[in-house]
């Protein structure tokens, strides 16, 4: 037997209320989020007989939660506030007030429902684009993972994912002029409100503010990118540089002679029978601070290379 919930027949407040919110306002973004995860864990949690009282439904009070906590609001008294005096809130609930009590038995009594709504927020982000799921881990376990946005996008993605957002508004735009078209055919109006007023005037703002951050964020990724060329070409740093590099073949070039030179003698001792104390020294090529200081060459050599390719680049 199915449950029945409260608000489960869809709609989300009458038309004079929903009037004064804009349709771009950012309580739809989340309510159009909703709509594309699994709610059926909230579901599952109550009784099917019908038994008790009518719960909410799960789309509802997850759509109040997530907007509250994404304005950082996290307490589920000052949650049952905003159910109560945010207007964004109430069309949403459809005028109805979920006590405190309500949300924060929501919240504790389904911790796995909401283990499933970040891993399916995660899926979404993966479908837009918006980050790469390669290797994620959301229970706090390090991952040795580049962290900036600068480091993981690089131009070529950054333009792709632009051009794929501008074809996106001019078939959005192709779609709006079509309905426009059929106005005077029967249904015309229906399909004129759904597809350019109500849909397409948020997917149309959605699209928008993601080619605007898009595009905000190749515009950092060239700018730094430029600000490093400049640096990584500066004479001053490749004569830095090389001293660098000159004072870590020194101390190297010292450390295998000697230890060289340990070894030489500890073998002359041994030649004549000495019975020296102490442990034998190690060889050069398993010594581990040689090891470490022909790993910090490499490393000086690796930034000076990259100092001069700068420098030859156009």
């Amino acid at each position: 037997m199915t449950r029945a919930f409260i608000g489960a027949d869809g709609c989300v407040a009458g038309t004079a209320v929903e009037e004064l919110v804009d349709d771009d306002a950012w309580i739809w973004r989340v309510w159009d989020l909703i709509d594309r995860l699994d709610l059926s864990a909230f579901e599952q949690a109550f009784r099917g007989d019908g038994s008790g009282g009518v719960p909410y439904d799960p789309r509802l009070v997850v759509t109040a939660v997530m907007s509250c906590y994404l304005r950082g609001v996290r307490s589920p008294s000052r949650i049952a506030a905003d159910c109560r005096d945010r207007l964004e809130l109430l069309v949403v609930l459809g005028g109805r007030t979920p006590s405190e009590a309500t949300i924060r038995r929501w919240i504790n009594r389904h911790p796995r429902a909401w283990q499933r709504i970040e891993t399916d927020v995660l899926a979404v982000c993966a479908q837009d684009g918006l980050v790469e799921v390669a290797v994620t881990a959301t229970d706090g376990s390090p991952v040795a993972v580049h962290a900036a946005l600068s480091a993981n996008r690089s131009l070529a993605w950054l333009d792709r994912q632009i051009a794929g957002l501008r074809e996106d508004l001019a078939a959005l735009g192709d779609l709006h002029e079509q309905a426009a078209a059929g106005l005077a055919a029967p249904g015309g109006i229906t399909a004129f409100v759904d597809q350019v007023c109500d849909r397409g005037r948020r997917r149309e703002q959605q699209l928008r503010d993601r080619l605007a951050r898009l595009q905000t964020a190749r515009a950092v990724a060239v700018a730094r990118g430029r600000a490093r060329q400049r640096q990584l070409s500066n004479p001053d740093r490749l004569t830095k540089l090389q001293g660098r590099v000159d004072r870590h073949l020194d101390t190297l070039t010292g450390m295998i002679a000697a230890q060289r030179a340990k070894l030489a003698a500890r073998a002359a001792r041994d030649a004549r029978g000495e019975l020296v104390p102490g442990p034998r020294p190690t060889p050069v090529e398993h010594d581990r601070h040689i090891h470490q200081q022909w790993q910090a060459l490499n490393a000086a050599r690796t930034k000076l290379n990259q100092a001069l390719d700068a420098q030859d680049a156009p």
